[in-house]
């Protein structure tokens, strides 16, 4: 086993990719986003998200970005996932998830990194300003998945995108969201 980037380690040259997550967040045929406040992307609309903190799972820092970035709270409950994408060209690999409320809550960008945040319906999504991952992806098919409530995967990587589906359905295999909030909590 090599010690490349493992705790302890001197050898830094050959760091692994960093890990962004990002949030969709629905209510009422809505989707949640936000103006960026920081390079890169600054002005731009996009999903709630960003690194994931050493030792932080990767639905906490969806969590938390989502607080900290326009102050809505969210239940890992209704966190499913829906996305990866391997973007080997800035080392970096971006895990998506997908949410969906019961209204639209009043929201509360947080500055610097949100300028604003808004609720968008599919009319009124404003693809020549939104964030240059999102712009190449057709937003009609991720509303449409969100009004059948229908369960389907997307995964990009530098060879491929492809959409994995099935019928919804949460199931936990190991564990449970109350065990996950104990957890966060350190009970």
């Amino acid at each position: 086993m090599s010690t490349q980037g493992l705790p302890g380690s001197d050898n830094r040259d050959q760091a692994g990719p960093a890990v962004l997550v990002q949030t969709f967040v629905f209510a009422e045929q809505h989707i949640l986003l936000m103006r960026r406040g920081f390079p890169p992307y600054e002005g731009k609309w996009a999903p709630p998200g960003g690194f994931v903190q050493p030792f932080e799972s990767a639905e906490a820092a969806a969590i938390r970005e989502t607080l900290e970035e326009v102050g809505l709270q969210l239940d890992i409950e209704r966190l499913l996932p829906l996305a990866t994408a391997s973007v080997a060209s800035i080392n970096q690999i971006h895990l998506m998830f997908i949410t969906q409320l019961d209204t639209r809550v009043p929201l509360q960008p947080q500055a610097p990194e949100a300028v604003d945040a808004r609720w968008f319906p599919e009319t009124a999504f404003p693809l020549p300003e939104v964030w240059e991952p999102i712009a190449r992806f057709e937003m009609s098919q991720l509303f449409e998945r969100v009004s059948a409530g229908r369960f389907e995967f997307y995964q990009r990587t530098d060879e491929f995108h492809r959409v994995i589906s099935e019928k919804q359905q949460v199931r936990y295999l190991r564990g449970s969201a109350a065990a996950f909030r104990n957890a966060r909590r350190g009970s």
